[in-house]
């Protein structure tokens, strides 16, 4: 039964990571009436791509799950930056401060993911360590 509710904590889990990168690629041009970017979505992809792998690993105590939610947010913002059919594309090349706006969501999006995934990774090896010995002091 542990393994149908950790299925169910993954589809849960995705569908929210699945979630928040739509809504930071959404907020990436936001802006006020007066044209001044309100950078929102660079604070969002950083807190979400360094703690949801952590999330993921601790949540559903799986070895694998570290790196779904980096992966479910490069499934999502590459074809976000990419050309569409009609030439429309979520994160637009220009002005010029859009353009480097769009630039640094997606390298601190990428850094953050990077740094989640291995803080994860080594949170889970630490985990699995302290369960280890304390199975051994019992």
């Amino acid at each position: 039964m542990k393994s149908l509710e950790q299925w169910l904590g993954v589809l849960i889990w995705c569908v929210v990571t699945l979630a928040i990168a739509v809504l930071g690629v959404f907020f990436v041009p936001l802006a006020t009436s007066g044209g001044v970017h309100i950078p929102i979505s660079l604070l969002v992809v950083v807190v979400a791509n360094v703690l949801l792998p952590s999330v993921f690993t601790r949540g559903l105590e799986l070895a694998w799950a570290w790196f779904v939610p980096p992966l479910i947010w490069v499934i999502v913002v590459i074809p976000s930056a990419s050309l569409t059919g009609d030439g429309d594309i979520l994160l637009p090349g220009s002005p010029a401060y859009s353009s480097t706006l769009n630039l640094i969501y997606l390298g601190l999006g990428v850094v953050a993911a990077i740094v989640g995934a291995y803080v994860a990774r080594m949170d889970f090896n630490l985990i699995r360590q302290l369960r280890r010995t304390g199975e051994r002091q019992k």
